[in-house]
């Protein structure tokens, strides 16, 4: 283009791919602590629906929303799907 050997650029055609915009957030040890301190004065049930989520990356809507046979599947197949039926790999 700039140097006159094409006319157009042959990659204009090709379609973009969808980036991920997902952020991964880690927790400091104090602020799991005060998060953990908080959810068990105000809804100790919540405490283990907190402690799901913080060792398994997954989020409250993919906890809630999961069914029994997602659980049980391999530890090597975790995956959970939101709320666009997209499905996120979990480690």
């Amino acid at each position: 283009m700039e140097n006159k050997k094409i006319k157009k650029n042959p990659a204009a055609r090709i379609a973009r791919h969808k980036e991920d915009n997902g952020r991964v957030r880690f927790l400091c040890p104090e602020e799991e602590t005060s998060l953990r301190g908080a959810i068990a004065s105000r809804t100790p049930q919540h405490v283990p629906a907190f402690d799901l989520s913080l060792h398994s990356g997954m989020r409250s809507s993919e906890q809630f929303a999961s069914l029994v046979t997602d659980q049980l599947a391999p530890p090597h197949a975790g995956f959970a799907t939101n709320q666009e039926r997209k499905s996120r790999h979990i480690p």
